[in-house]
């Protein structure tokens, strides 16, 4: 199992890794899952179990990112951008006044974007 490329996570970038249930784990018994080797990212696949090993590196290696979690990213970029200084949040030499302005801009941005992944929880849209 450590030959198989899975690809990087497209959420965060860590690792992902690939196990087989044990014989007596009912009702997915023998099947093979895929974890996520960083405990804090949240993404996930679906269907989580899969009948052979090759079904399960295909399904994560052409997996296509949900709306929720390309907006989550997004979101996350934002805030991360934020907090080191980086693209359009950079407010080194900025007065006081344009600073706050622009850090409550930018949390207005990242509120929408959350928002907006938290609007689609339910429709069927996610």
């Amino acid at each position: 199992m450590d030959d198989v490329k899975l690809l990087p996570c497209p959420f965060c970038g860590g690792a992902w890794g690939i196990a087989r249930e044990p014989r007596d784990n009912y009702p997915v018994a023998g099947m093979w899952y895929l974890f996520h080797k960083v405990p804090r990212c949240f993404f996930a696949i679906s269907p989580s179990h899969f009948e052979t090993e090759a079904k399960a590196v295909q399904a994560w290696n052409t997996r296509t990112p949900s709306p929720d979690h390309v907006i989550m990213r997004e979101a996350l970029e934002l805030v991360l951008g934020y907090r080191e200084g980086k693209g359009r949040f950079r407010f080194a030499g900025m007065p006081r006044q344009e600073r706050e302005n622009a850090a409550f801009d930018a949390w207005q941005e990242v509120e929408a974007k959350v928002r907006e992944a938290l609007s689609h929880k339910g429709t069927g849209d996610e």
